[in-house]
């Protein structure tokens, strides 16, 4: 990473046309990174039981071209659009938005659960969480 920057944005622009334009422009470009993620897992598995972690990877996390890369907490995703939409229009910046990809890792470890039955055994659903969010 080459900087850091905590950005908060003024209460007095939201709800306004200037807030509202921009959060439109980020939204386009969080549902153009965001990817049709398949509800099945088992086209991952192999006859032999064997999870493809790298198809999984592929198909579920793929890389992104952008340049600059938005990390947000749930409450702030409308703020993070606001601010993507916001340097695409003034600077020509495509903003990657963590959410709009790795807010499927929660369904991808529902799914993984489901399918070896771990949702009693603490330790497996670690390594599962553990070996997820490597893909990421």
């Amino acid at each position: 990473m080459f900087k850091g920057f905590d950005v908060i944005v003024d209460n007095g622009w939201k709800n306004s046309d200037f807030y509202n334009n921009f959060v439109y422009i980020g939204e386009q470009i969080y549902e153009r990174h965001q990817q049709n993620v398949g509800s099945s897992i088992n086209k991952f598995i192999s006859s032999e039981g064997i999870f493809n972690g790298s198809e999984i990877q592929d198909s579920w996390f793929p890389i992104i071209e952008a340049d600059v890369f938005i990390s947000h907490s749930h409450a702030d995703i409308i703020d993070a659009k606001f601010i993507a939409g916001w340097l695409k229009v003034n600077f020509g910046i495509i903003a990657f938005i963590d959410s709009s990809v790795w807010g499927y890792s929660e369904g991808l470890l529902e799914l993984l659960s489901d399918k070896i039955n771990s949702n009693r055994n603490f330790k497996l659903m670690y390594k599962l969480s553990s070996h997820v969010n490597m893909m990421l």
